[in-house]
């Protein structure tokens, strides 16, 4: 069974790589990461994208404004 780990990443940058590290870090199986932008400044959307490339597990979802 997977499950999701939903992470917000509006105006995060200085946070994000700490907190997708420390998900990617667990040792569960079966899991995707979904990443919300809802706006966020170009600098947080670049650490996204960045960190989306990552690994599979991760998703991306940006909100249209």
């Amino acid at each position: 069974m997977i499950f999701s780990v939903v992470i917000p990443v509006y105006n995060v940058k200085d946070y994000l790589p700490k907190c997708i590290d420390s998900v990617l870090a667990q040792d569960f199986e079966d899991y995707e990461v979904i990443l919300i932008d809802d706006g966020s400044t170009p600098s947080t959307s670049r650490t996204a994208v960045w960190a989306r490339r990552a690994t599979s597990a991760l998703r991306l979802h940006r909100a249209s404004i």
